[in-house]
């Protein structure tokens, strides 16, 4: 990416930043206000949260050699990861690609999440097979319901026997209906996740959030208000009546 083609991106790389990293505490880069049309703007942002990272990664490696900072292990979650390999023109897939295959000289831990292998099939081929490598030199895979159309794709780099496909694909399955208004059937896959490392059998897990987390990360609060007021809207109507 030329510097030219940054010069409309408007405030975002203007200014100095007014929160300068700690290396001693968690970093979030929230990227969601940039929209998806906007795969330029995208690719800058990452690239530019990328380097300034590892820039403080690197830092605390050598202030560690150097015996002026205690050695630190640093954890680096990828969430919506398709969008992260569409960004760059292949750029973003390479730097994976060399950090899955050295993170240990790096010192860095990577969680890489994303939706289905279609994911990583909507790459160009040769950024494609890069990409089909993370999964197969990951050391941990983390499986939510899955439909049985991604088996095909998951099973050549991940192995699943018969049991585990059909479990996968069960999770998947849309919750049943309810004829009672405002009652909503949890989906059967909700919480359930199977570990698998390597060739061994999955471990299948279920995850309860507590209420306080349930409130951060509904994602159906907004589809929600609007059915609680449809409802307040029928119950007046049959009260006036």
């Amino acid at each position: 990416m030329t510097l030219l083609s940054t010069t409309g991106f408007g405030g975002l790389f203007s200014r100095e930043s007014s929160k300068p990293l700690q290396r001693d505490k968690p970093v979030v880069y929230d990227i969601s206000a940039i929209p998806q049309g906007e795969s330029d703007l995208l690719a800058a942002a990452l690239l530019a949260c990328w380097s300034n990272g590892f820039a403080t990664v690197n830092i605390a490696g050598i202030l560690a050699d150097a015996g002026l900072e205690p050695r630190r292990l640093y954890f680096l979650v990828m969430d919506e990861l398709h969008r992260i390999l569409r960004a760059g023109g292949g750029m973003m897939v390479d730097r994976i690609d060399y950090l899955t295959r050295l993170n240990r000289a790096e010192m860095v831990g990577q969680a890489m999440i994303t939706h289905t292998m279609k994911d990583l099939k909507a790459l160009p081929e040769s950024e494609r097979l890069k990409a089909m490598g993370f999964i197969e030199r990951s050391g941990m895979v983390i499986l939510g319901g899955l439909p049985g159309a991604e088996m095909p794709d998951l099973t050549p780099v991940l192995p699943l026997t018969q049991e585990e496909q059909a479990k996968l694909a069960s999770w998947a399955t849309p919750p049943s209906q309810s004829a009672k208004e405002g009652v909503k059937q949890d989906p059967p896959g909700r919480g359930k996740f199977l570990i698998k490392v390597g060739g061994r059998p999955g471990i299948p897990i279920r995850v309860r959030l507590t209420q306080r987390e349930l409130n951060l990360t509904n994602t159906n609060r907004k589809w929600q208000e609007v059915e609680a007021q449809r409802r307040a809207a029928r119950a007046q109507a049959r009260e006036a009546s």
